[in-house]
């Protein structure tokens, strides 16, 4: 598809009009914002439990988390598999994100693009296509699912409704604790507002660590 640019007019146009548009089962979008970096999955289609499960074990270097799936549905900006994924295909979008200073620009060409990115893309193509290959895809959807990396390009998932089981038992743990805390006067009022403002810190730190690790694993991939 053509026009993204000026509205997904391309995609738009296929959708609406072509003939191989009915027999589409699933749809990998690969659109780069940057020119190096990791591969991202940000975005999924509804009902993306089917896709993410065989995403997992299809991917040879699978890297998505579902907050950038979040992030990625309030930004302003759109791709192809939008027209896909409101028609109600089954797919995703990746992309490389670092490296966006030279997007749109006179340094947006393929001599600035990494090799090892697009080794990672072309990797993750075939991957997909192979364990997609002599698959059933009648039937492409399934519950939504919640997913990560967790220590590189260990891939995580689990059904989405978890979500709230966990934060029910974490913030009943939490209220235990501090009960227990303040009752025994092993917690005190200044240390636990120390705690509080260290949180963000704590995440930061763990945000950072796992892409260290993840971009460990890029950087040891070899160039085509």
């Amino acid at each position: 598809s053509d026009g993204e640019e000026p509205g997904l007019v391309g995609a738009k146009a296929f959708v609406a009009e072509d003939s191989l548009f009915k027999n589409i089962c699933v749809v990998m979008n690969w659109d780069f914002r940057g020119n190096k970096g990791i591969a991202v999955t940000y975005e999924t289609s509804r009902e993306n439990g089917w896709i993410m499960r065989e995403y997992e074990k299809g991917i040879k270097y699978p890297y998505a988390n579902s907050m950038a799936f979040e992030i990625s549905k309030r930004l302003p900006n759109y791709v192809d598999f939008k027209e896909f994924k409101k028609a109600g295909k089954t797919g995703f979008t990746s992309g490389m994100i670092d490296g966006f200073t030279s997007y749109h620009n006179m340094t947006d060409n393929l001599q600035n693009v990494d090799q090892r990115s697009l080794q990672q893309v072309g990797d993750n193509m075939l991957s997909m296509i192979k364990r997609l290959e002599n698959r059933e895809l009648k039937n492409t959807k399934g519950g939504n699912v919640s997913y990560f990396n967790v220590l590189g390009f260990w891939f995580v998932y689990y059904p989405d409704f978890l979500n709230l089981i966990f934060v029910i038992i974490t913030t009943l743990l939490f209220a235990l604790v501090l009960y227990i805390g303040f009752a025994k006067g092993k917690i005190k009022l200044p240390g636990f507002l120390v705690s509080i403002l260290a949180l963000p810190l704590a995440m930061t730190v763990t945000y950072f660590t796992s892409y260290f690790l993840v971009a460990r694993g890029y950087r040891n991939i070899k160039k085509p």
